[in-house]
Protein backbone atom coordinates (compact mmCIF):
# COMPACT_ATOMS: atom_id res chain seq x y z
CA UNK A 1 0.00 0.00 0.00
CA UNK A 2 2.80 2.44 0.90
CA UNK A 3 6.54 2.59 0.47
CA UNK A 4 8.73 2.25 3.55
CA UNK A 5 9.09 6.03 3.96
CA UNK A 6 5.36 6.80 3.68
CA UNK A 7 2.88 6.59 6.51
CA UNK A 8 0.08 4.06 6.20
CA UNK A 9 -3.51 5.30 6.20
CA UNK A 10 -3.82 4.02 9.79
CA UNK A 11 -0.72 5.97 10.83
CA UNK A 12 -1.97 9.17 9.16
CA UNK A 13 -5.39 8.90 10.83
CA UNK A 14 -3.72 8.22 14.17
CA UNK A 15 -1.43 11.23 13.74
CA UNK A 16 -4.30 13.61 12.96
CA UNK A 17 -6.43 12.41 15.88
CA UNK A 18 -3.47 12.63 18.28
CA UNK A 19 -2.95 16.24 17.22
CA UNK A 20 -6.61 17.00 17.92
CA UNK A 21 -6.43 15.31 21.34
CA UNK A 22 -3.22 17.19 22.21
CA UNK A 23 -4.78 20.49 21.15
CA UNK A 24 -7.68 19.79 23.51
CA UNK A 25 -10.22 19.54 20.71
CA UNK A 26 -11.10 15.96 21.70
CA UNK A 27 -11.46 15.05 25.36
CA UNK A 28 -12.29 11.94 27.34
CA UNK A 29 -15.99 11.07 27.28
CA UNK A 30 -16.76 13.19 24.23
CA UNK A 31 -18.43 11.89 21.10
CA UNK A 32 -16.48 12.20 17.86
CA UNK A 33 -18.20 11.74 14.51
CA UNK A 34 -16.11 10.17 11.77
CA UNK A 35 -17.58 10.49 8.31
CA UNK A 36 -15.46 9.70 5.31
CA UNK A 37 -15.47 8.24 1.86
CA UNK A 38 -13.07 5.34 1.41
CA UNK A 39 -13.33 6.04 -2.33
CA UNK A 40 -12.00 9.56 -1.82
CA UNK A 41 -9.24 8.29 0.47
CA UNK A 42 -8.18 6.18 -2.53
CA UNK A 43 -8.23 9.29 -4.73
CA UNK A 44 -11.43 8.35 -6.54
CA UNK A 45 -14.84 9.99 -6.83
CA UNK A 46 -17.04 9.62 -3.73
CA UNK A 47 -19.15 6.47 -3.72
CA UNK A 48 -17.41 4.79 -6.63
CA UNK A 49 -14.59 2.67 -5.22
CA UNK A 50 -15.14 2.06 -1.54
CA UNK A 51 -13.18 -0.76 0.02
CA UNK A 52 -13.17 -2.63 3.29
CA UNK A 53 -9.36 -2.57 3.26
CA UNK A 54 -9.26 1.23 3.44
CA UNK A 55 -12.04 1.21 6.04
CA UNK A 56 -10.03 -1.23 8.14
CA UNK A 57 -6.99 1.06 8.02
CA UNK A 58 -9.00 4.13 9.03
CA UNK A 59 -10.69 2.19 11.82
CA UNK A 60 -7.32 0.92 13.09
CA UNK A 61 -5.93 4.46 13.33
CA UNK A 62 -9.02 5.76 15.12
CA UNK A 63 -9.08 2.86 17.58
CA UNK A 64 -5.43 3.36 18.57
CA UNK A 65 -6.15 6.89 19.78
CA UNK A 66 -9.67 6.20 21.08
CA UNK A 67 -8.41 3.53 23.50
CA UNK A 68 -5.91 5.95 25.02
CA UNK A 69 -7.95 9.15 24.97
CA UNK A 70 -11.30 7.66 26.00
CA UNK A 71 -13.61 9.33 23.50
CA UNK A 72 -16.61 7.68 21.84
CA UNK A 73 -16.83 7.30 18.06
CA UNK A 74 -19.95 7.58 15.92
CA UNK A 75 -19.40 6.42 12.33
CA UNK A 76 -21.46 8.38 9.81
CA UNK A 77 -23.27 6.49 7.07
CA UNK A 78 -23.80 7.91 3.59
CA UNK A 79 -26.96 9.45 2.18
CA UNK A 80 -28.51 6.04 1.44
CA UNK A 81 -29.14 5.74 5.19
CA UNK A 82 -29.82 9.44 5.70
CA UNK A 83 -26.39 9.90 7.27
CA UNK A 84 -27.36 7.82 10.31
CA UNK A 85 -24.54 7.00 12.71
CA UNK A 86 -23.20 3.62 13.79
CA UNK A 87 -22.35 3.53 17.48
CA UNK A 88 -22.16 1.28 20.52
CA UNK A 89 -25.64 0.88 21.96
CA UNK A 90 -24.38 1.89 25.42
CA UNK A 91 -23.21 5.24 24.02
CA UNK A 92 -26.55 5.80 22.28
CA UNK A 93 -28.38 5.10 25.53
CA UNK A 94 -26.02 7.27 27.61
CA UNK A 95 -26.55 10.29 25.37
CA UNK A 96 -30.26 9.66 24.70
CA UNK A 97 -29.82 9.21 20.94
CA UNK A 98 -32.74 7.99 18.81
CA UNK A 99 -32.14 4.52 17.41
CA UNK A 100 -33.19 3.62 13.87
CA UNK A 101 -33.74 0.16 12.43
CA UNK A 102 -31.14 -0.37 9.74
CA UNK A 103 -27.77 -1.99 9.21
CA UNK A 104 -25.18 -0.33 6.97
CA UNK A 105 -23.64 -2.28 4.12
CA UNK A 106 -20.98 -1.09 1.70
CA UNK A 107 -23.40 0.00 -1.04
CA UNK A 108 -26.06 1.36 1.33
CA UNK A 109 -24.41 3.10 4.22
CA UNK A 110 -20.85 3.23 2.99
CA UNK A 111 -17.83 0.98 3.35
CA UNK A 112 -16.53 2.85 6.39
CA UNK A 113 -19.75 2.74 8.40
CA UNK A 114 -20.42 -0.86 7.37
CA UNK A 115 -16.96 -1.96 8.48
CA UNK A 116 -17.12 -0.03 11.76
CA UNK A 117 -20.61 -1.40 12.51
CA UNK A 118 -19.24 -4.95 12.29
CA UNK A 119 -16.45 -4.09 14.74
CA UNK A 120 -18.76 -2.75 17.46
CA UNK A 121 -19.53 -5.06 20.39
CA UNK A 122 -23.22 -4.10 20.55
CA UNK A 123 -23.91 -1.91 17.52
CA UNK A 124 -26.87 0.21 16.65
CA UNK A 125 -27.66 3.04 14.26
CA UNK A 126 -28.88 6.37 15.55
CA UNK A 127 -30.75 9.02 13.64
CA UNK A 128 -28.56 11.99 14.49
CA UNK A 129 -26.36 13.67 17.05
CA UNK A 130 -26.19 17.33 17.98
CA UNK A 131 -23.06 19.15 19.06
CA UNK A 132 -23.29 20.54 22.54
CA UNK A 133 -23.26 24.28 22.93
CA UNK A 134 -20.27 25.57 24.82
CA UNK A 135 -19.74 28.91 26.45
CA UNK A 136 -16.66 30.96 25.56
CA UNK A 137 -14.87 29.34 28.50
CA UNK A 138 -15.32 25.92 26.88
CA UNK A 139 -17.64 24.69 29.63
CA UNK A 140 -21.36 23.98 29.57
Amino acid sequence: MTSSNELSIADEVEQVLRELVQAGSIREGQCVVIGCSTSEVRGRHIGTSGTEEVAEQIHKGVERVKREAGFHVLWQCCEHLNRALAVERSVAERFGLTEVSAVPVAKAGGSMAAYAYKQLANPCLVESVQAERLSTSGRR
